[in-house]
């Protein structure tokens, strides 16, 4: 399931915040899913710690830098 989502404007066709913030929103169980994170290595890290609080498991998920 992917969404795109905006950190500054708003849009009624995406959703709006820091990924980190609104993640438990669209997906409140990651246990079963495939997670894949890009970008700057502050928001790696903050990304994948808020997933792994979601049940993702780390060999569940996916960074550029791996």
């Amino acid at each position: 399931d992917f969404r795109y989502t905006l950190t500054q404007e708003s849009s009624k066709d995406h959703d709006k915040g820091r990924i980190p913030s609104i993640l438990k929103e669209s997906f409140p169980d990651l246990s079963n899913f495939d997670v894949y994170i890009s970008g700057n290595k502050e928001f790696v890290e903050n990304c994948t710690q808020a997933a792994i609080l979601l049940g993702a498991t780390t060999q569940s998920i996916y960074t550029e830098n791996e």
